[in-house]
């Protein structure tokens, strides 16, 4: 029984999380039969011995051991599941010099003249996603003008793809897997670039060492800006007229190797542009860190609450049964309410943040106010957090990443530890403070549900174990009991049969 990518990244996904909510996993990943898709992963966790995955309508959850031996099942199946193929199509449609012909697709894809009609239905089904009939859509040459009649920028739906992609399949494991391997090859091909995970590992390094660059989602911004123009020959500049100082040397350093692996012999304007953003964020020998000083107000706050319990601020969603036109509806209401601590159950949580250096401390202070139901004991960057959590982890009960991304596919939790993802991506700073209050509270009350989902789940299991457990030892009374009667019993008949 083998595992293909798609399988893979759900499986990393469920296992380092523990508890998702099914609608989300169902539309992300555009699994049609989840059902059957579990009964395989189940089959496969028999295999190795470990606890399966549940669901119910609305959670997928897992209570076993995160097992590297899984992800070694490799899909023996060399054709691409249509989730990559539509992600391949709409790559050709994109960034291809030339127009996207079902048979050249056929020939790409390796596949049989037979699969015509999957293709076409792939490609209707990505061209349908921007407003295009197949009938409108000539050639490579009339795709901007095309793009712009429907209301999209060429160039902003390129990179947003891009960004999306590129996050998807290089914040990973390295894999053998074919599906993973092709994609690259085409991703490689369609973009001119010879090698994509080494320009990303060269330029990372960077922007950890050297900015304060923390954002997994501002990173590969900063990449796909880099790779969509890196051939650019249009625009050049001159190595003299840009290294002045000892950073900007480090900077063209690293550059210089990405375009020596690349073979470009000219510098493209895209060094300098990306240099513009960089500058602003590099690092400072005094720089302030806001991470340690949210933990010492932390601190303090943990200090003061053990001698003074104040009340701390909650929302809820109030339901009532309102009349209009003879007809009843539910009207839903977010209401503030005010307790003491030690009323509800708060459980110990690390916050991991995965925002721009920027919007760390406003982003924090906006979620500790309104995440009351959270006993926040630390804060970290993501960015500077050992992605691996280990078995024996016992400071925090649980794990809530705040990000601008809607994915972190790169953690591998060997703990019983939950770990949530708060995705607030859609958090705009053109926002009013009302609508972006709004949004947070959104993002923070979907939040609490999974928790309290997750702790109902943990308790009604540790209740099961208990009962099992208590049961168990019953029969063992119980047999001991009917042993020691069958030996007295045994003994009785011995002692009568040596009287005879």
């Amino acid at each position: 029984m083998k595992l293909d990518l798609e399988e893979k990244d759900f499986l990393q996904e469920i296992i380092n999380f523990k508890i998702i909510n099914r609608k989300d996993i169902e539309e992300r990943y555009g699994f049609n039969h989840l059902k059957y898709m579990i009964l395989k992963f189940n089959k496969i966790f028999r295999i190795f011995d470990e606890e399966g995955i549940h669901d119910n309508s609305n959670y997928i959850y897992y209570f076993g051991n995160y097992t590297t031996k899984i992800f070694k099942l490799e899909s023996q199946d060399k054709k691409l599941k249509m989730t990559y193929r539509r992600e391949l199509i709409e790559l050709f449609l994109l960034f291809s010099e030339k127009k996207l012909s079902i048979y050249r697709i056929l020939k790409k894809m390796h596949l049989n003249e037979d699969e015509k009609n999957k293709i076409k239905r792939d490609v209707y089904k990505v061209l349908f996603k921007y407003k295009i009939k197949y009938s409108e859509y000539k050639d490579f040459e009339d795709i901007k003008e095309l793009f712009q009649t429907k209301g999209y920028k060429i160039n902003k739906v390129r990179e947003q793809f891009l960004v999306e992609i590129l996050s998807k399949r290089l914040e990973r494991e390295k894999n053998d897997i074919y599906s993973e391997n092709f994609y690259l090859e085409n991703l490689e091909l369609t973009l001119n670039t010879k090698n994509i995970t080494y320009i990303k590992k060269i330029l990372f390094s960077y922007l950890d060492e050297k900015t304060v660059i923390n954002s997994i989602k501002e990173k590969y911004q900063i990449l796909t800006k880099f790779l969509m123009n890196l051939k650019n020959q249009k625009s050049k500049i001159k190595k003299e007229n840009f290294v002045k100082n000892q950073i900007q040397k480090e900077y063209f350093k690293m550059v210089e190797k990405i375009l020596k692996k690349e073979e470009i012999e000219f510098y493209p304007k895209i060094i300098k542009d990306i240099y513009k953003k960089v500058e602003k964020n590099l690092k400072e020998e005094k720089e302030k860190d806001e991470v340690e000083s949210i933990n010492n107000k932390i601190n303090e706050h943990l200090t003061q609450e053990n001698s003074i319990e104040d009340k701390i601020e909650l929302y809820k969603i109030e339901e009532k049964r309102r009349k209009h036109n003879n007809q009843e509806f539910i009207d839903k209401r977010i209401k503030k309410i005010y307790v003491f601590p030690s009323e509800i159950k708060r459980t110990k949580t690390l916050i991991l943040m995965d925002v721009e250096e920027n919007n760390i401390s406003r982003i924090f202070s906006e979620i500790q106010k309104m995440a009351g139901f959270l006993e926040i004991v630390k804060v970290s960057k993501l960015s500077e957090f050992k992605k691996s959590i280990n078995k024996t982890e016992k400071r925090y009960e649980q794990i809530v990443i705040v990000s601008t991304s809607n994915r972190i596919n790169d953690m591998k939790n060997f703990s019983k530890i939950p770990v949530y993802l708060l995705s607030v991506g859609n958090l705009k700073s053109s926002m009013t403070s009302v609508k972006r209050k709004d949004y947070l509270i959104g993002k923070i009350l979907i939040l609490e549900d999974l928790i309290k989902e997750y702790q109902a789940l943990i308790s009604e299991r540790e209740a099961s174990i208990r009962l099992i457990k208590r049961n168990k030892r019953r029969k063992e009374k119980e047999l001991q009991k009917k042993k020691k009667l069958l030996e007295i019993k045994s003994k009785i008949e011995r002692m009568r049969k040596q009287k005879k």
